[in-house]
């Protein structure tokens, strides 16, 4: 600011001369020279200013330039930490849900042969135990299916735990009931029973 300020000073000063100059016919031509000396350093020294100004700007905007590089690269490294991360993550977690599923898949397929096994030995006990009643049943059919050892419940079960096909179960149990109240019925409602279950001599 103060160089500019000596500049418009010299540069006022050599105008006034030049002013008087004119005005007296050349009787200042000493003055003018070394006006014209002034106003020379004077325009050398603006052009030093305007160029300084012009190195301070290119120098500015390849500052920014720079910096605006910098900023540039350090925002796409970090789109590419931020990416590699998020991809990391995205490969535990597939990781993570495939070994979960694989343990559950593991976890429900013990509980299906568990729950298979544990149905098949029920079925079993459950088989062994109907097969021993359907034996005893058998062993004592010959006093209940007879006129004087008649017992209808037991009749019922030896019949419903037979083998027979379910048409015929239904057949002989409607048979016996309806014959049991009559002792002439209920003689052959007995033989269809014991001929059923192949029981007859």
């Amino acid at each position: 600011m103060k160089s500019v300020l000596i500049v418009l000073v010299l540069i006022a000063a050599a105008a006034g001369g030049y002013y008087l100059y004119s005005n007296q016919g050349g009787e200042l031509a000493p003055e003018m020279s070394e006006a014209e000396k002034a106003m020379d350093a004077a325009k050398e020294k603006a052009d030093d200013a305007v160029a300084a100004v012009k190195e301070a700007a290119e120098a500015a905007g390849e500052a920014a330039d720079a910096a605006a590089k910098d900023l540039a690269d350090s925002a796409s490294e970090a789109a590419q930490d931020a990416m590699d991360s998020a991809k990391e993550t995205a490969e535990e977690a597939a990781a993570a849900a495939s070994e979960a599923a694989q343990s559950a898949a593991e976890t429900a397929s013990q509980a299906a042969s568990d729950a298979a096994e544990s149905a098949a030995n029920v079925a079993s006990e459950a088989a062994g135990a109907a097969s021993s009643m359907t034996s005893d049943l058998m062993a004592k059919a010959s006093e209940f299916l007879t006129e004087d050892g008649f017992d209808y419940d037991k009749v019922m079960e030896l019949i419903d735990t037979s083998s027979l096909e379910d048409s015929v179960k239904e057949t002989l149990k409607s048979a016996v009931t309806t014959a049991k109240d009559s002792p002439e019925l209920l003689a052959q409602a007995l033989e269809q029973v014991k001929t059923a279950l192949g029981l007859k001599s």
